[in-house]
């Protein structure tokens, strides 16, 4: 048995997170997977973290801008 973990940023090259998680829900075989999605992203504004709950997303998380 595998377990499985998506993370990603708002701010991917090519696709950016948001995209990236309608391509995944778009594909019933992988979502039919229920594998846990978050996010970790230096933004994380009211409207961008009402976005990703409303795509059932497990969890959003703010990284720092710094170390």
């Amino acid at each position: 048995m595998h377990t499985f973990l998506i993370s990603v940023t708002f701010n991917m090259p090519k696709m950016g997170g948001i995209e990236r998680r309608k391509k995944i829900n778009e594909d019933e075989e992988v979502r039919k997977k229920s594998i846990p999605f978050i996010y970790l992203t230096t933004i994380a504004g009211p409207p961008a973290m009402r976005e990703a709950y409303e795509m059932c997303v497990q969890a959003f998380f703010k990284k720092a801008v710094t170390l």
